[in-house]
């Protein structure tokens, strides 16, 4: 009888155990992390700045209100790591993302985009080229830079009587071509080319015509707990919803 009593309060006192532990563990918030890209103005080294840099920090102090711990890797990444460490795991959530079927099925978007981008031009400050389609383009003769192996410049490529030249590494690279000549324009997202323009190479101008515009949106990992991504869907709707996304923007997307 004793020894059937002693049993019966060892398991008891195992159950209460058990029970503590996954108590505590629910009481511990849950962490993420987000991750940067080489890209600016979408990221800086310091994590509060650029377009994706400032969403990140509004979004992490909504998510610290309802106990979510998160935090952005000081690292600037290429975009080819930073998908890989995504789809391990090894990171939940990237901002600036445009949208393809591979991605879809390697990773989750976001319900609401963070912004758009619309593709631009930048041509020498003293050149007088107006254009307002791709047809003025190849009447023109214009040799258009573009990135190598992008889909800005595949799309390029479908448009007959073009001449593109996709060589080009980094869009710092092909704005020094065109201010050196050897090319006539670089063709980009806005929110590049505005931005370096401006700030590298203020000789050059961005042309006022637009191309495509493309929504970017919020990728999270796989691995990530559903109920974090959609406490991140609501924080990023109501972002939207109360302006603070716009203003945001505005800061990065307005032409120089």
């Amino acid at each position: 009888m004793t020894k059937r009593l002693s049993l019966n309060v060892w398991v008891f006192c195992c159950l209460v155990a058990f029970s503590a532990s996954i108590l505590a563990q629910d009481e511990v918030p849950h962490s993420l992390i987000f991750v940067k890209q080489n890209s600016k103005p979408k990221y800086f080294e310091d994590n509060a700045q650029g377009l994706c840099g400032e969403i990140y920090s509004a979004l992490i102090a909504a998510l610290a209100k309802h106990d979510v711990k998160a935090e952005v890797l000081p690292t600037n990444y290429p975009i080819k790591r930073l998908l890989n460490m995504m789809e391990a795991g090894d990171a939940q959530v990237f901002c600036g993302a445009g949208r393809n079927a591979a991605r879809e099925q390697m990773f989750v978007y976001s319900k609401l985009p963070v912004y758009s981008v619309s593709n631009v031009v930048s041509a020498r400050g003293d050149a007088s080229i107006e254009i307002s389609s791709m047809d003025d383009m190849a009447e023109q003769e214009l040799v258009i830079g573009a990135l190598f192996g992008t889909s800005s410049a595949k799309w390029l490529k479908t448009h007959e009587g073009l001449r593109v030249s996709d060589k080009f590494d980094s869009p710092e690279e092909g704005l020094a071509s065109v201010a050196s000549g050897k090319i006539d324009v670089f063709y980009y997202h806005d929110l590049g080319l505005n931005y370096l323009t401006r700030t590298s190479h203020p000789s050059l101008k961005v042309l006022p015509v637009k191309f495509r515009t493309v929504p970017q949106w919020l990728l999270y990992s796989k691995e990530t707990d559903p109920k974090l991504i959609k406490q991140l869907d609501a924080e990023l709707a109501t972002m939207t919803n109360s302006g603070a996304l716009k203003k945001i923007q505005q800061k990065y997307l307005s032409a120089p």
